[in-house]
């Protein structure tokens, strides 16, 4: 059990003729977490096709489902690019991540927008991914609902470069 405890001055500090023995004192005390707060993406959504190398737009909403206000003011979102629907940060490619720094009520939300750019070497069907405090700064039951819903993108192969000669100079 937790106890408080309070203790006055170092024995012999001040003069308490034979009063010496009395300088402390102890009470258990019953401490209660608080309960956290809990930050959810509920929507995602980003441009449907795009040209590998250019920029794509992401935008989405982050949710306080929990029973609190978050405690702190600053964390990240970060944007990810998968090759199939299942976010996995170890493997999926991290595009960016963007500050948050304020914090959110209970029941309280905010939209995020970003331009990204994935690699002009990746072409085929992808899904971008926004994880909600990227880093786990915030202080949750758990970061295991912190990924959004998967939005679909089609990266087509930028075009290559067509390249033509106009003038030919010869050093004599």
């Amino acid at each position: 059990t937790p106890a408080a405890g309070v203790n006055v001055p170092e024995r012999g500090n001040i003069f308490e003729n034979v009063s010496e023995f009395n300088n402390a004192a102890s009470a258990p005390i019953t401490i209660n977490p608080r309960s956290p707060a809990n930050l959810i993406v509920s929507a995602t959504a980003a441009t449907d096709t795009a040209v590998a190398g250019t920029p794509v737009t992401v935008t989405w909403t982050v949710q306080n489902s929990g029973f609190n206000p978050t405690i702190e003011s600053f964390w990240n979102d970060g944007i990810y690019l998968s090759a199939d629907s299942i976010l996995n940060t170890s493997t999926d490619i991290i595009l960016g991540t963007v500050s948050r720094s304020s914090g959110l009520g209970l029941g309280g939300s905010y939209n995020g927008i970003t331009q990204v750019t994935p690699s002009f070497t990746l072409a085929g069907t992808y899904y971008v991914f926004v994880l909600t405090d990227y880093g786990g700064n915030v202080y949750e039951l758990s970061n295991s609902d912190n990924g959004g819903p998967p939005e679909r993108i089609t990266l087509l192969t930028a075009p290559a470069p067509d390249l033509n000669v106009e003038q030919v100079f010869v050093d004599t």
